[in-house]
């Protein structure tokens, strides 16, 4: 399965520096048995400006997006063709 992050946090983490300086709160359901049931929230203040062009209407708020499957890894996965992965 594809899995990848959510597309309003690329601008946000292009680099180490930027994925060490990313300072967000994920809020989301506790454990239970759906392995493919999954939601939650990352919020988030985009500390750069590249985000800020792509998104005319940011007030200066905590932005928050959410979260479902696609955008998670479960223990003991296999990654195959991927040089790299940042992971909470």
């Amino acid at each position: 399965k594809h899995k990848t992050s959510h597309k309003w946090t690329v601008p946000c983490t292009t680099n180490d520096e930027d994925v060490f300086n990313f300072n967000g709160e994920i809020s989301c359901q506790g454990p239970n048995e759906y392995l493919y049931k999954f939601e939650g929230n990352l919020s988030f203040k985009p500390s750069d400006k590249r985000f800020l062009e792509n998104e005319s209407s940011y007030d200066g708020e905590d932005i928050k997006v959410p979260l479902d499957v696609n955008q998670m890894l479960l223990r003991g996965s296999s990654l195959r063709n991927t040089e790299y992965v940042y992971g909470i």
